[in-house]
């Protein structure tokens, strides 16, 4: 029988906090996504596939004239780094629903809401009503729905927010910034932090001409994530999965 793909999927738990960047900033607050994005796990699970079965002894800057090229798995898997189709796809990782075993996926923006905290009920249409039966207002949903109970979350997973400063290695103090005739001030930075314990559904495909690659990779994702870490401030120990 002709396989089409194969499909990897499994159960991530964040062992240390995570910061999922995504550009947007709240004042001096930088934003965390409440999921991984696959681009993220993508990459993490590349930089271990490539130091685990690379044959060379040192660095290549260009992988094209690597005498293992066309055997490589790296190659073969992510190919479009190198003009080829890719033949590894990482879909989005969304927070695992404990109560049911579900995901938590993006609700559609069919999804409506009644205002009136003794009724909240979901309407999913393109043309709600104006009004509820209670005569609630209806609102627009913007959150996650459980795609196993239809659990409705704003946001499913726990986020804290930390306060940091950057340091002057060389004085051994708090950095400040400010030239010559210029109020000194600090570089106090907050950002959001995924709390520990959150947990994500992960899911890979690959080719399905791509079975011993598919093994490998595997084999690579379970300790690849916890190893590598993902996500920002991985050399401050956050970002680390199991």
């Amino acid at each position: 029988m002709t396989v089409f793909c194969y499909r990897l999927s499994g159960v991530v738990k964040a062992v240390t906090p995570l910061h999922i960047g995504l550009g947007a900033r709240l004042g001096v607050i930088k934003r965390s996504r409440p999921y991984i994005p696959g681009s993220v796990l993508r990459g993490a699970v590349g930089i271990a596939l490539i130091k685990a079965v690379c044959k060379l002894d040192k660095p290549l800057v260009e992988h094209e004239k690597c005498e293992f090229f066309n055997e490589c798995p790296y190659t073969r898997l992510f190919g479009e780094e190198f003009g080829k189709t890719s033949r590894v796809f990482f879909r989005y990782a969304y927070p695992a629903h404990y109560k049911c075993g579900g995901v938590f996926r993006p609700a559609p923006r069919t999804l409506y809401q009644c205002g009136n905290p003794q009724c909240r009920r979901v309407i999913d249409s393109f043309v709600p009503p104006s009004t509820c039966e209670c005569e609630g207002s209806i609102k627009p949903f913007h959150g996650f729905r459980c795609e196993v109970c239809g659990h409705l979350e704003k946001l499913p997973v726990s986020i804290a927010r930390v306060t940091s400063t950057a340091v002057d290695r060389e004085k051994c103090t708090a950095a400040v910034v400010g030239g010559v005739g210029e109020e000194v001030v600090g570089t106090l930075h907050t950002f959001e932090l995924i709390n520990p314990g959150s947990r994500f559904h992960i899911e890979v495909i690959v080719d399905g001409n791509l079975e011993s690659e598919a093994r490998v990779l595997k084999s690579l994702m379970e300790r690849a994530l916890s190893d590598e870490g993902i996500g920002g401030s991985k050399s401050r120990g956050l970002g680390k999965l199991v």
